[in-house]
């Protein structure tokens, strides 16, 4: 209690010597890092503070509306993986599992947000990302690093922060915008998509869902001793329905409410590891319901306020009949309030923010909860012209652990020449992951003393973006991720699995990125980006005397990745490619077995018209253009060479 009070204290005492540099700082003249910039100069909100991605002291990847549509697919987990910002682990054609892996470590390890809500289950710290649908994301701010300090557990290699589409902020004259989009492909998929809008002069808002079936069965090439055979997935139906409901309402001119409430329901078989057997007649039912109502008021010319309340209610229903039955209901509540101060030297968020959460599940002890309480700073100081300081603190209480957890995260961005969009970066935080109810509660294994995994995290980097010509970036970064008291479950003699505060590993991570820009003329375009990336992820820690397994690279981690993308668009017709390698992986701690490298290319091709005064467009992606056989994941095959049709139409 002493220490949470003392915790308490260092951070109202730290927020209050900020506020009092703004009298101190009064006749300075406004140096501000919000100043406007050309073509890609984005504001983002990811680590509190609204500031231009470049500016930050920790690596911020954007993927705003253009690239998201360029790529092929239609979930969350598509555009990450075309994108090169993120390892996108898949367990086969989505709905399939999709989640994420990020600077060398689990996906546990990296904390997804949807408008600053988290996602990860506090049941088993993932989130699925098949469960958000293209449709909805505006834009995507990914954190390349850990971001504890910010947003507490799970953030120990990354964040990553969506931007829904909402409807917000627009105007139109219409009775009703509308939109509808049909589209047709491999496995007899079929997809259905609608959007209505509306604005009135203090109240917006927009109303969209989709419905998804198809069969999944599609080709691959499975190795059976000497022979290489074509089979057919089988087990692998689905059905997904979505719905989404946003909007805003504007009191005043100072005032905002904005209401998010989003649905998703899939039923899907589950077709499990390709053993050279038929599957197991498996299925899964996931039905999420996230609710979000915020409230901003700028309450001065220096100073905003901004409440949240959010209410998720998550349930999962899997059966391997007649052999399991397993349900899984996680419901949380969370409310936060940040209080945002800014004058020409100091930008600064304080908020404290309350989570409760519970699971019911036939497969745990009893009903596993948890009350989080937190509270955080964070700031942008200008130390003198083209340096910034930036640091973050932040407190949490978890009542079931019975833990006070202190994070901080401490940067420098430096722009050395005031004309040229050159910046520097630096920092080092310490993140953490709590565990999960799965590791604290399951049935016979749980662990109920179990520690918190820590981490500290190093990175530096450096950008320049040049805008005069055309747009051009590059980006060079390296980040260093050592890890502690990981969590790992391990056979017991019973022949049960139990969790473990057993691992340490060290992650390094070398990244180049380098984008162009042009419109050479007012009917053509071209865009291309690559991201290369090296990682080095170990476990430094051993079980026992002589373990195999120790200095090995992590399983199914690449160490090395190539992403290369091209857009292309002519008058009202545009084209886009994209190119992905990774390089071997392992599926086993002792790097014994490995898992063969491979190379997909993904394409799409299309036209945006006019057809009886409605924007029309037709869209044809082809995926797996050469056919390549290959796994990310062992025993999951993904599918060869697929297409999809899309036609939408607008008024």
């Amino acid at each position: 209690m002493i220490r949470q009070n003392l915790s308490i204290l260092y951070i109202i005492c730290f927020h209050a010597l900020w506020v009092k540099t703004q009298f101190a700082q009064s006749n300075v003249n406004d140096t501000s890092s919000l100043k406007s910039y050309q073509l890609e100069s984005i504001v983002v909100s990811s680590n509190k503070i609204l500031l231009p991605s470049e500016k930050s002291s920790t690596k911020i990847d954007v993927l705003n509306a253009k690239k998201i549509e360029n790529s092929n697919g239609y979930s969350l987990s598509d555009i990450l993986r075309n994108s090169g910002s993120a390892f996108v682990k898949s367990y086969g054609h989505a709905p399939q599992l999709q989640s994420v892996s990020m600077n060398g470590l689990s996906a546990e390890h990296t904390l997804i947000l949807i408008d600053g809500v988290r996602l990860n289950s506090f049941q088993n710290s993932i989130f699925d990302l098949s469960l958000i649908q293209k449709d909805n994301i505006e834009r995507i701010e990914i954190i390349s690093n850990g971001a504890s300090s910010l947003y507490g557990s799970n953030a120990m290699s990354s964040v990553i922060n969506i931007i829904p589409k909402n409807g917000n902020n627009y105007v139109s004259d219409k009775i009703l915008d509308y939109s509808i989009n049909y589209l047709t492909g491999s496995y007899n998929t079929n997809r259905i998509y609608f959007n209505l809008k509306k604005s009135l002069k203090t109240l917006s808002f927009a109303f969209n869902g989709s419905t998804e079936t198809s069969d999944g069965n599609y080709d691959y090439f499975f190795q059976s001793g000497d022979d290489l055979l074509k089979k057919r997935r089988t087990n692998s139906k689905y059905r997904m329905n979505d719905l989404n409901l946003s909007g805003q309402y504007i009191i005043g001119t100072n005032q905002i409410i904005k209401i998010y409430s989003h649905y998703t329901f899939h039923d899907k078989e589950i077709p499990g590891i390709e053993t050279g057997s038929p599957p197991t007649l498996s299925n899964q039912k996931d039905k999420n319901w996230n609710n979000i109502i915020t409230y901003s008021n700028i309450v001065s010319e220096h100073s905003s306020l901004k409440v949240n309340f959010n209410f998720q209610n998550n349930y999962l229903h899997y059966s391997t009949l007649p052999i399991l039955k397993s349900f899984y209901k996680n419901i949380i509540y969370s409310s936060s309030a940040d209080y945002t101060f800014k004058n020409s030297v100091v930008t600064s968020t304080s908020g404290l923010s309350y989570t409760h959460a519970f699971l019911k599940s036939n497969e745990v002890d009893s009903v596993a909860k948890r009350n989080q309480k937190s509270i955080y700073t964070a700031a942008q100081i200008i130390l003198f012209d083209g340096v910034s300081f930036q640091p973050s603190l932040r407190n949490d209480y978890l009542d079931d652990l019975k833990k006070n957890i202190l994070t901080y995260s401490v940067g420098l961005n430096y722009q050395p020449f005031e004309n040229y969009r050159l910046n520097l970066r630096l920092n080092k935080g310490r993140n953490f992951r709590a565990p999960t109810f799965n590791d604290l509660h399951w049935k016979g294994s749980g662990n109920k003393n179990l520690r918190t995994e820590y981490s500290n995290n190093f990175e530096t980097g450096i950008s320049y973006i040049y805008t005069h010509l055309f747009f051009s970036k590059i980006d060079i970064s390296y980040i260093h991720i050592e890890a502690k008291d990981k969590i790992v479950w391990i056979p017991q003699r019973n022949l049960l699995w139990r969790p473990e505060n057993i691992a340490e590993s060290v992650s390094k991570v070398f990244s180049v990125t380098l984008s162009f820009e042009k419109e050479f003329s007012k009917i053509f375009g071209a865009n291309t980006e690559l991201i290369g990336k090296r990682f080095d992820s170990r476990k430094t820690s051993s079980q026992y005397v002589g373990d195999p397994s120790f200095n090995k690279q992590f399983p199914f981690l690449p160490s090395e990745t190539v992403n290369w993308n091209l857009g292309l668009s002519i008058k009202h017709f545009f084209a886009n490619l994209s190119f992905t390698w990774n390089s071997d992986r392992y599926s086993d701690y002792e790097n014994k077995n490995k898992i063969n490298q491979f190379r997909v290319w993904d394409g799409n091709l299309g036209i945006n018209t006019t057809l009886l005064s409605h924007a029309l467009s037709i869209r044809f992606e082809l995926n797996n253009i050469f056919n390549e056989n290959y796994a990310v994941i062992s025993g999951y095959p993904m599918p060869l060479r697929n297409f999809r049709l899309s036609f939408s139409i607008k008024n």
